[in-house]
């Protein structure tokens, strides 16, 4: 078990030199499962000054526990669907010319940024699934509720009744 932690450690400390140079994915939306305190229009890191590797993120960034400076985003509405099950949370949209200036992304939907940053981790083969795309920015996110499909208000073109 020693070895492992060695193995692992060296990896974090070899993917913490690097820089977060990743490219928005392609397509304009990112999707965010949304923690029941978690406002849409005001999403943060749960720790912005945190200084964690992307490894150490992906492999525990959804503990209850856990804080670091990215925020978890996937570049797929089904990837999040599948990831939010029979749950109750809600998915927001984040349109990706809509971020913060200077926010940094880092996109683990290629091979080549999961390999640079998770390296043979197990975590990987969990990124590529879920299509995860991290954001780092220095402002709140904004983001619309897509998911459960809100609805509407007043009546809709099946209402039938009338008045009498």
């Amino acid at each position: 078990m020693a070895q492992r932690d060695t193995q692992v450690d060296g990896i974090e400390r070899q993917l913490s030199s690097l820089s977060l140079d990743g490219k928005p994915p392609e397509g304009q939306f990112l999707y965010r499962i949304l923690r029941p305190d978690e406002n849409p229009e005001e999403i943060v890191a749960k720790d912005p000054g945190a200084q964690k590797t992307v490894l150490s993120h992906v492999n525990c960034g959804g503990r209850a526990y856990y804080q670091s400076q990215f925020v978890s985003t996937s570049a797929s509405l089904d990837a999040a669907k599948h990831y939010k099950g029979a749950t109750e949370l809600r998915i927001c949209e984040i349109p990706v010319d809509k971020l913060p200036p200077n926010s940094k992304i880092v996109d683990l939907t290629t091979e080549e940024n999961r390999d640079k940053y998770l390296g043979n981790a197990v975590c990987k083969k969990f990124a590529k699934k879920s299509e995860e795309v991290l954001l780092q920015c220095s402002e709140p996110v904004s983001g619309t509720v897509v998911y459960p499909p809100q609805k509407r208000e007043g009546k809709t073109s099946g209402d039938t009744k009338q008045e009498l």
